[in-house]
């Protein structure tokens, strides 16, 4: 029961940012646990069933949320500039939490203080700020840099003065900025997370393969 415990209260997190694929996930998760023990707990079903309409109730929410939030997305076409680049920045902060929470909850023990570092990622809308969450990659660079390159690395400085560029409007956003950023953000995120198809990395692929078609020819 304690690892169904862990997987919903991780789902509730992401719930509060706004992640909805990741709740969904963690709650669908959490109730195969239960079924199992349901099976092999007889004497304690009534509240393992309990439990199941519960996090039933939770997976159904973000089940509905995540499918509002795809409906309201805006066709990768009809992002331009600073719209394209809040998209790519957002999708950067969604896809690369879960790839921080598990290597900070694998090498610091200390569970509150996994918390608390991660608690600085959150924006004023509960949702991820990039900035903040690449900032944590830097600052605990001796957790993360087994697993990512010092390239890698060059490529979060990169991502991270391209967000200030956007968040105080200092560039013009032509084709080839946006190729930059979203080509950046796609080549650090196939990094950290390799031979893996996520919804977040196949954004980043097809947004790259539009702008590209934006390019002026030489």
């Amino acid at each position: 029961m304690e690892r169904v415990q862990q997987l919903v209260q991780q789902g509730s997190q992401f719930a509060q940012a706004n992640r909805w694929e990741e709740a969904k996930k963690n709650y669908m998760t959490a109730l195969e646990h239960l079924d199992s023990l349901r099976k092999h707990e007889p004497a304690n079903a009534k509240l393992i069933e309990n439990k199941m309409r519960e996090t039933i109730t939770m997976a159904e929410h973000a089940d509905k949320c995540l499918k509002q939030k795809k409906q309201q997305a805006v066709p990768q076409e009809q992002l331009f500039g600073p719209t394209l680049v809040a998209d790519v920045l957002a999708t950067v902060g969604d896809g690369m939490f879960p790839f921080v929470q598990r290597l900070l909850q694998q090498h610091i023990s200390d569970k509150t203080r996994v918390q608390n570092i991660l608690q600085q990622t959150y924006n004023k809308q509960g949702g991820v700020d990039v900035s903040m969450l690449l900032g944590v990659i830097l600052s605990h660079w001796d957790i993360f840099q087994n697993t990512l390159t010092s390239f890698d690395r060059t490529l979060i400085h990169e991502l991270k003065w391209w967000r200030n560029q956007w968040a105080h409007m200092q560039c013009s956003w032509q084709p080839p900025d946006e190729y930059r950023v979203v080509d950046t953000a796609l080549r650090l995120m196939q990094s950290a997370l390799p031979n893996q198809q996520t919804t977040h990395l196949n954004h980043l692929a097809q947004l790259r393969q539009v702008v590209l078609k934006r390019m002026p020819v030489p």
